[in-house]
């Protein structure tokens, strides 16, 4: 499958992400040199933006335009939607900065340079992994490295990704959580069939509903208990609590679940996985 087949399949980018991934594998991707066998070898575009995109070409931004050839380039890319292509057999490797550059569907232009270098450094070489260029609503450009699998996940259940073992809290507004010495950490744990939430504020355990559609997530009315907590623990919570009242939404991103406000990230938290055992 090719990534014009791709492109024109607007609804089943997912499908075509596994199929490109195969073609990799077919193409003796795993004899790459040594040096670069984690560089990701699909490009996964993610438009975030709001508006539909009619074309995204992405260059070595060290180079002028006139002589920086393009190592991918997508068209479509609706709103909403993720557009993949694979690339060659044996490529050169990617540049440090890359320059991003996308015409909407108003036939405005608008590029951004971004570098990889810190992306590619989080790539381990497993089978599935792609190098994601997310385009944002404020003209803003994230480069990370992404499963395929969980794309496809979020994709067919958005939900999925929130299941299993306990979010912990690691920052809330930018700022570390850190509690002192021998304290549990704050943590939320969806219960996805009941659409139920259960948590530790850093003080309170507390429980109540949430309502999930597609990225958008909000919390109902929280009860907890009512133990009383001075100091570190009170303002963790009390920040927590307040955060928690403010998201609108969520997504999941270099195994982060962030919880947002329109672009605005309110807290990090990172997944506490579970053993089989448990």
């Amino acid at each position: 499958m090719t990534a014009r087949q791709c492109a024109s399949h607007h609804g089943r980018y997912v499908l075509c992400i596994l199929s490109l991934l195969t073609a990799c594998i077919d193409l003796a991707c795993s004899t790459l040199p040594i040096s670069r066998t984690a560089e990701p070898q699909v490009i996964v575009v993610r438009n975030r933006s709001g508006v539909d995109i009619a074309t995204v070409a992405l260059r070595d931004a060290s180079r002028s335009p006139e002589r920086a050839g393009r190592f991918g380039s997508l068209s479509p890319v609706p709103a909403g939607v993720s557009q993949s292509t694979v690339r060659p057999k044996d490529p050169p490797p990617f540049p440090a900065d890359v320059t991003v550059e996308w015409i909407d569907s108003e036939g405005r232009t608008r590029s951004r340079d971004v570098n990889v270098s810190k992306a590619l450094r989080s790539a381990t070489g497993a089978a599935g992994e792609v190098l994601v260029f997310e385009i944002g609503p404020f003209e803003d450009v994230q480069v990370f490295v992404e499963n395929a699998q969980r794309i496809a996940d979020a994709s067919a259940d958005p939900g999925k990704a929130l299941g299993g073992g306990p979010w912990l809290l690691l920052e809330l507004n930018s700022a570390a959580v850190q509690l002192p010495a021998g304290e549990r950490q704050p943590y939320l744990l969806f219960q996805r069939q009941e659409g139920r939430v259960t948590g530790y504020s850093g003080c309170n355990e507390f429980f109540g509903s949430y309502d999930l559609k597609g990225d958008a997530l909000t919390f109902g009315t929280l009860g907890m208990t009512r133990r009383f907590c001075a100091g570190t623990a009170g303002d963790v919570e009390q920040a927590f609590l307040g955060v928690l009242s403010k998201v609108r939404g969520w997504r999941v991103e270099r195994q982060m679940l962030l919880l947002m406000d329109g672009d605005q990230v309110l807290a990090r938290l990172r997944q506490e996985r579970r053993s089989a055992q448990q």
